[in-house]
């Protein structure tokens, strides 16, 4: 164990490991291959100023609102010498980067050396298998540790900058401003503007941005020719950059000491030429470097914040499993929701409960599988802590949802500007103009520019709402709706807040009314019907026992009152000596009579009346009937009042609805009544603060980065939005401060434990240490995801993370290797490590609820609404154990396709820059959206083409070959729209969701693979992604029913029913012929129609010499009778042999079907007794003929049970190709049948 890190506490030791996979990520490559370079890499020329002479990559660099940036550089490269020897096979890599480190880049183009150089790990010994290295990761840590590395960081105070943007940089942007003149995309008063506005301005002017970029790229190509020779002629220049020149030779003496030291020999770049080719990452630096910077000041500082999610999060023991929780007691504490059409599902409302009830340091997992309303539950949880604060009076919270990727951030604040509702009446939308959306969007400065053209409140848009202007704009909206509201033209802001916060209060009291009314009337409503045995519930039983009671009432008070009379009118002298038994039983005989005469059996048992003690069970009966009565008005009051406090939230709500219901009613009415009077509180309370910076002369100071004013800020924030997202990248540059170490040196520091609530989406595609560092500075944390879907992308190799996890004690080197991997795999389902772990995992293993035992811990989600219920039984079949709830119904009868379909191809896959492509496949795929691009439409009401379908495949060449056969439509009023319909694989549609989803699996007979069936999470993804139709265009004999992987059930549900096999009429004619089986002698022939299918099948019998063989799915015996094929077969003397599929011809749905077995069984008899050899496959979907070894006939035609008659008798069509090109397709085809 190392034993500086076993002293760690083990929260340290995880952020230590988490912290060097991160850097081993960051620059863990260094061989690549040419093609490569130009697509991650920007090249920069050499210079002798060792800085960045092309204009157009600085701005490719980064955003003109950054003074600097920083990104990754490669300072030198090794290029492999092109070997001739063709018989010589060489696998070293073509390109070596043996350098690689941080930079920062000045917009004026110096480059900075950050931190240290590091030598890329997939070039260092130990690897994962046997490869290229050319040194040992051992000898490169022992120098790291020992040798000081000379870096220097960036100051606008250097003379070289200062100089340089004086002097040069001027000259600069001069020359533009005038050439934006010249070509008239700007005018004077324009030209005269602050530069950097100006730019800014025309970069979001759609009109005029592509002829300003261009303009600017043909200057920037003129300056890049000139500026060298500018500088070196320019003495001054010169004199203030010789210190910035010296720090960067003493930082390549480094680099050279470092790779003497670790380079094993020079012997080792033997055939590579080193090249003086620079190279930049093209973008911003892997800036996983903010992450790695909060992990090094977790594990290196002296007083530790609390941390307590964080060290919760780093846990690797399993919770303690606690019983399920009851939403039933958040009633009145669930104060908000989103909108007011949809309640909350009851997994929804309990995920949302058990979120209010949990603690600091908790973190919540939410297993939510596709469709079943992650969003929605999100958008109610941040609701509900919007409005409870606002109830409370306090700050409002700060609630930062993160993701891994743009793709699921962007999915996250699309649902915060659409999904929640508008509402009615005065309450509606916002008091405050040009606020569009309840969640803000904090973005790289890279993407900055194009996340607000797309209207997304970023953080520019924020921080024009911080000023004067704006919110002199915003109160005014503010008044002008609230006195409508309140009826008072002369209303303040303060007013205003302080009736909105008594609405809040009023509505929450209401909450509390409902739950104590009905729990009060079902209370005392239980306790009458078992003292008198009544249906409470029944209006009928109800208003009877009133009648009842006041009958009995007014019974006993008659039978008092004649008691009393007897007893009057009774003998003296029976009265007095009744202690006589005999005088005792004359009385009572006397009394019974008396008694029976007057009814009194109705109420008493007359058998043992006693005269004496009468009068007090007349007495008692009364006090009983008097109970009953007070039980009864009671009852009757607490009904009263329960209906009274319901028809508040409905008029007419039944008292007798299940609670649930009443909850639901609650969501769409009071809580989301409340969450607009909530959004227009704080509305209020952020104008009453700018007010203040505004008075106290404040404003222009929220720039900086102390602590304070960095909390205020998210503060303030937050009454504008009530959730901030951003990537998980992005989290340590937002929540970072300057804390001052003594007068001239501040040291960044963290806001630790100060977000609310920490909300991970997508959460099982996120690496544990990505996410790690949002942990640590939140207070609880709410985790959404599924880890059914698809993982998080390792770029380390399995002996690099055990490497790391030895080197931070997490694993004991003292041990064999087979214990040593059962600890490895261990972290990995715990979720700790960095390859094969992920946020889902360590939350789920964190997770107190475990409600679903055959499933992962956590709470789950069930209600799936999106796919219709045939596609999603694939997904709860594949990945679910059946939990899921469909709830959407069967597809529509008379639906233009089918919900699981499916069109054969008989393609060629091919292996194309390490990736895989069909070409006909993708052209068939291209060429039946276009042919079929105006009936999409219309069966979707005009939506655009991009909204209604989408593409999956495995693989990234055959995404690229289909979108580029759909950009080559002929209809070019279709072309740019066809342009948008997104084709990629499953990341491309990852979280997203279209109408029709097309998979192309790539694969044929010639090139199979198990890439498809390697994880489940692939096609679970692909197929939940289609709402109304999945279909797959492709080899389907790849697709076995009788297999259980993921291929083969989903053969099971496309394959159901005749009816999913699609017909696409282009499919088999000229445009579609496979080129690689067309032979010069024989042009490909089309067969159009059953006669000419018929004709070519007559005239393969009359011509074959060595064999005929047929291959049909399914087979009917009168066709073949009825064309005459019987006899064909019967006189022929060659081998005939017919391949056909079994479940095809005899199942119905999935399911044995008898009378097709009969029939098939008749037809197998009738064909052997003809000569012709029938062999019963799984898995025929080819329409295919073979004369001998020459012709091939591939169609759609199924030869031998085709209608010859009706609509449908001519839709089918075939390819007949012949000749020596056709000979090893018709092997292939015969492989596949064995």
């Amino acid at each position: 164990m190392n034993t500086v890190y076993s002293m760690m506490e083990h929260h340290k030791r995880v952020t230590k490991y988490w912290r060097d996979s991160l850097v081993d990520k960051q620059f863990s490559q260094g061989k690549y291959k040419s093609s490569d370079l130009a697509k991650i890499f920007l090249l920069n020329d050499k210079n002798a100023f060792f800085r960045v002479n092309s204009k157009n990559i600085i701005q490719s660099l980064f955003s003109l609102e950054d003074s600097h940036i920083e990104t990754s550089y490669i300072p030198f490269s090794y290029k492999k010498i092109t070997n001739h020897n063709k018989h010589e096979k060489d696998y070293r890599p073509e390109i070596l980067f043996p350098i690689i480190f941080k930079v920062q880049v000045s917009e004026n183009g110096f480059i900075y050396p950050i931190e240290k150089p590091v030598i890329p790990r997939d070039l260092l010994h130990p690897l994962d298998k046997e490869d290229f290295f050319i040194g040992n990761m051992d000898d490169y840590d022992l120098f790291i540790a020992k040798n000081d590395v000379p870096t220097f960081e960036f100051s606008e105070a250097f003379e070289w900058e200062k100089y340089y943007s004086k002097n040069i940089e001027f000259q600069y942007q001069k020359g533009l401003i005038k050439k934006l003149l010249e070509e008239s995309i700007i005018n004077e008063e324009q030209g005269s503007e602050d530069y950097k506005k100006l730019i800014k301005s025309l970069n979001r002017n759609k009109t005029i941005k592509r002829k300003f970029i261009d303009t600017r790229n043909k200057y920037n190509e003129e300056w890049s020719k000139i500026i060298e020779d500018k500088l070196t002629d320019d003495l001054e220049f010169k004199k203030t950059i010789e210190l910035y020149i010296t720090k960067w030779n003493d930082y390549f003496k480094c680099i050279d000491n470092l790779l003497n030291n670790v380079i094993e020999s020079k012997e080792v770049f033997n055939g590579y030429e080193k090249t003086n080719t620079t190279y930049f990452t093209n973008g911003e630096l892997d800036i996983s470097s903010k992450i790695t910077a909060v992990y090094e000041d977790i594990y290196t500082r002296d007083e530790n914040p609390d941390l307590s999610l964080y060290r919760n999060y780093t846990t690797v023991e399993e919770e303690s499993e606690t019983p399920g929780i009851n939403s039933n007691i958040f009633f009145t504490k669930r104060l908000g929701h989103n909108n007011n059409i949809h309640p909350l599902a009851d997994a929804q409302r309990i995920a949302v409960s058990a979120l209010l009830g949990a603690k600091q340091g908790e973190i919540l997992p939410v297993n939510g599988p596709p469709g079943t309303g992650k969003t929605t539950m999100l958008l109610s949880v941040v609701a509900c802590l919007w409005v409870e604060n606002a109830v409370k009076e306090t700050v409002p919270p700060v609630i930062i949802a993160n993701s891994t990727n743009n793709q699921a951030v962007t999915n996250i604040i699309d649902a915060f500007a659409k999904d929640f509702s508008k509402g009615e009446g005065n309450f509606a939308g916002r008091w405050i103009d040009g606020v569009n959306s309840f969640g803000c969007y904090f973005v790289s400065s890279m993407r900055a520019t194009e996340a607000r053209e797309k209207g997304y409140i970023t953080e520019d848009a924020v921080k024009e709402m911080e000023t004067e202007d704006f919110y002199i704009r915003a109160k005014e909206s503010f008044l002008e709706k609230s006195g409508e509201t309140f009826y008072n033209k002369n209303i303040t802001v303060e007013e205003s807040v302080r009736k909105l916060h008594k609405l809040l209060v009023e509505k929450k009291a209401l909450l509390a009314d409902i739950e104590n009314t009905y729990k009060n009337y079902h209370k005392s409503g239980k306790h009458i019907g078992e003292v008198l045995d009544i249906d409470y519930k029944s209006k009928d039983a109800i208003i009877g026992l009133g009648k009842t009671l006041c009958e009995h009432k007014k019974d006993i008070e008659d039978i008092k009152d004649k008691w009393e009379s007897y007893l009057a009118s009774e003998s003296f002298f029976l009265s007095v000596l009744s202690f006589l038994p005999f005088v005792r039983n004359k009385r009572n005989l006397k009394a019974k009579v008396c008694a029976r005469e007057n009814n009194f059996s109705k109420y008493f048992d007359l058998e043992n009346l006693d005269a004496k003690r009468f009068i007090t069970d007349i007495k008692n009966k009364n006090e009983i009937v008097f109970d009953n009565i007070q039980k009864y008005d009671l009852f009757k009051k607490a009904l009263s009042d329960c209906v009274d406090v319901l028809n508040q939230l409905e008029k007419n709500t039944d008292p007798n609805s299940e609670f649930i219901e009443i909850d639901k009613r609650a969501d769409i009415k009071i809580r989301f009544e409340m969450f607009l009077i909530a959004t227009h509180y704080w509305e209020g309370q952020w104008l009453l603060e700018m007010e203040k910076l505004i008075e106290k002369v404040h404003l222009n100071n929220t720039h900086w980065k102390y602590k304070n004013i960095c909390e205020n800020n998210w503060r303030r924030r937050m009454k504008i939005t009530p959730c901030a997202v951003m990537t998980s990248y992005m989290l340590p540059n937002y929540f970072s401060f300057s804390r001052k170490i003594h007068d001239n040196l501040n040291k960044v520091d963290y806001l630790y434990d100060f977000i609310d609530l920490l909300i991970v989406d997508e959460a099982g595609q996120v690496s544990s240490e990505v996410a790690g560092a949002g942990f640590s500075f939140g207070k609880k944390a709410l985790v959404i995801g599924d880890t059914k879907q698809i993982p998080p992308i390792s770029k380390l190799t399995k002996s690099i993370d055990i490497g790391n996890l030895h080197k931070a004690s997490l694993i004991s080197k003292n041990q064999g290797i087979d214990k040593i991997d059962e600890a490895y795999k261990k972290l990995q389902a715990k979720g700790i490590a960095s390859d094969g772990g992920s946020v889902m995992k360590i939350s789920q293993n964190r997770s107190k609820y475990y409600p679903e035992k055959k499933l992962e811990r956590g709470l789950y989600l069930y209600e799936h609404r999106r796919c219709y219920d045939n596609i999603i039984a694939f997904c709860n079949e594949l990945c679910y154990k059946g939990v899921l709830k469909p709830m959407r119904g069967e597809a529509l009868e008379d639906a233009f396709l089918p919900s699981m379909g499916y069109l054969n191809i008989e393609g060629k896959c091919q292996n194309v820059l390490g990736s895989k492509q069909n070409d006909l496949e993708a052209k068939i795929i291209a060429g039946w959206i276009i042919t079929n691009y105006k009936k999409l439409r219309e069966a979707y009401n005009g939506e655009e083409i991009k909204d209604i379908v989408a593409v999956v495949t495995p693989f990234r060449e055959q995404s690229r070959k289909i979108a580029e056969y759909l950009r080559e439509s002929k209809d070019k009023s279709i072309k740019e729209e066809l342009s948008q319909i997104t084709v990629g694989t499953v990341h491309s549609l990852q979280g997203a969701e279209r109408k029709v989803v097309l998979f192309s699996p790539t694969y044929s007979k010639h090139n199979k693979g198990s890439f498809i069936d390697s994880d489940k999470s692939m096609l679970n993804v692909a197929v939940s992604r289609a709402k109304d139709s999945f279909l797959v265009f492709g080899d389907m004999s790849l697709f076995n029913r009788q297999s259980v992987s993921p291929t083969g059930i989903l053969a099971k549900y496309i394959f159901e029913s005749a009816e999913n096999e699609l017909s696409y009429e282009y499919q088999y004619s000229k445009v579609f012929v496979r080129e690689d089986l067309v032979s010069k002698e024989y042009p490909p022939r089309i067969l159009a129609n059953h006669e000419e299918h018929d004709v070519f099948l007559k005239k393969v019998f009359s011509e074959a010499t060595h064999r005929i063989i047929i291959i049909s799915p399914w087979i009917i015996y009168s066709t073949i009778e009825k064309n005459g094929y019987n006899k064909l077969l019967s006189g022929k003397n060659i081998k005939i042999t017919i391949y056909t599929d079994e479940k095809f011809n005899t199942y119905t749905q999935n399911k044995p079907d008898k009378k097709k077995e009969e029939e098939f069984n008749l037809t197998l008899n009738k064909l052997n007794k003809l000569g012709a050899e029938v062999k019963v496959k799984n898995n025929i979907h080819s329409k295919i003929v073979i004369k001998d070894n020459d012709t091939m006939c591939i169609g759609s035609f199924n030869w031998f049970s085709a209608q010859r008659e009706g609509q449908y008798c001519n839709t089918e069509h075939s390819i007949v190709y012949q000749g020596e090109n056709a000979k090893d397709e018709i092997e292939n085809i015969l492989k596949q049948l064995i």
